[in-house]
């Protein structure tokens, strides 16, 4: 399924549908729907720095059951451009978390605190120096500054790797305490699984 909005071509999977249909089968707490609300924040963030300046404007975006990817149109070689769109992401998460703080406070809703968590914890996870992640883009773009992009890739593989180790324990050791809270553990395999591929494409 595709369309075309303002110029940019949205392509959207059929499997991502079919992915939330059957997850959301199971949310009987409203935890993915906070979740894919966090997302939707995310990406916003991204899109709305991205469609401000003219040099990043958006050519295409990919939703698929593993995440959004989205693809600049223009060729702008400033570095402070692309920092600010990586960042973007994590400043709006940030933002609508702080929009929710005043109303928590007088309505004690779960759902307002299960989105300000969902917020507040997709921002932390994505600010990590990993592969893929908002964190590991801006350190691949301050290490292009001062080396190479294939140096900058390999450092970032590096960093990537070392990092995801004590990441990858601790979702071990929240599911086996838990017995099935698994979210932190996918994302790390999945991580994984990306840094491995980046490998192998090196």
């Amino acid at each position: 399924m595709s369309f075309r909005l303002k110029g940019c071509i949205v392509e959207i999977n059929f499997f991502f549908f079919a992915v939330v249909a059957a997850a959301s089968l199971g949310d009987t707490n409203g935890v993915l729907l906070c979740g894919i609300l966090a997302a939707a924040v995310h990406e916003a963030g991204h899109l709305c720095v991205m469609l401000n300046i003219k040099e990043l404007a958006p050519r295409k975006i990919k939703i698929s059951p593993v995440g959004i990817k989205i693809i600049a149109g223009g060729s702008s070689e400033d570095s402070r451009y692309w920092c600010l769109a990586a960042l973007a992401g994590v400043g709006a998460n940030l933002l609508f978390s702080l929009a929710l703080l005043l109303p928590s406070l007088y309505f004690k809703s779960e759902v307002i605190t299960k989105l300000i968590l969902s917020n507040l914890l997709l921002a932390g996870v994505n600010i990590l120096p990993a592969h893929s992640l908002d964190g590991g883009q801006l350190l691949k773009l301050l290490l292009k500054g001062r080396m190479s992009e294939s140096g900058a890739e390999t450092v970032l593989l590096i960093v990537s790797a070392v990092m995801l180790i004590p990441v990858l324990t601790l979702g071990v050791i929240i599911l086996i305490k838990s017995q099935y809270n698994y979210s932190l553990l996918a994302l790390s395999l999945w991580l994984v699984m990306i840094v491995f591929h980046s490998y192998l494409k090196k």
